[in-house]
């Protein structure tokens, strides 16, 4: 299993249960980097909602309020929001679920990351599979997708997804039985290559 992985001058690495660290230029990103944060070097953090596995609600002793982007503090976004970081610009998008209740619609957010080298990264956040995904039908080079079926994707709606969205890579996350990921990348690698980090 890799432990990175480079993508159009992108280095992105796995973090913890859900989170991803990418390498552009000189710059680190993270993306919801659950306990992992203060023990990597991040200067922007995403946060898709505070949840003990994302973001912590204490992540403002960390980061600076205006290095963090998140639906509730620092630059705080919606779906449907744009902001741009350094050559990045961070697109948030929908992320709910009807289980736990607290993955509310239009309360927590996934990322669309589109950089300058043309890498595309769709990082969906706690979310099941909804309408708003086919607007990335074609246009994803890296999808970042749970698939543990505790309130996000089950395997088999996470495959559903890969087929709506098209995309070149999956990252599969928010998963501790592999047996959960091999079930995943079976049925997904047909349509998408699946890499574990």
């Amino acid at each position: 299993m890799p432990r990175s992985l480079s993508v159009l001058g992108a280095k992105l690495e796995r973090l913890g249960f859900t989170g991803l660290r990418v390498l552009y230029g000189e710059v680190y990103y993270c993306v919801d980097p659950g306990s992992m944060l203060g023990r990597v070097t991040c200067y922007y953090v995403l946060c898709s909602h505070f949840h003990r596995e994302h973001c912590s609600e204490d992540v403002t002793q960390i980061i600076s309020v205006d290095r963090l982007v998140s639906p509730l503090v620092g630059i705080t976004v919606k779906p449907g929001d744009t902001v741009k970081l350094r050559e990045l610009v961070v697109k948030a998008t929908s992320a709910y679920s009807k289980w736990p209740s607290s993955h509310t619609r239009g309360v927590e957010v996934g990322f669309y990351i589109t950089f300058p080298s043309g890498l595309r990264l769709y990082y969906t956040g706690d979310t099941v599979l909804q309408e708003e995904i086919l607007d990335f039908n074609g246009r994803v080079d890296v999808l970042v997708i749970p698939i543990s079926g505790e309130g996000v994707f089950t395997p088999e709606e996470a495959v559903e997804a890969v087929k709506s969205i098209k995309p070149t890579l999956t990252i599969p996350v928010h998963y501790e039985d592999a047996v959960v990921y091999y079930k995943f990348r079976d049925m997904a690698q047909p349509y998408t290559q699946v890499v574990r980090l």
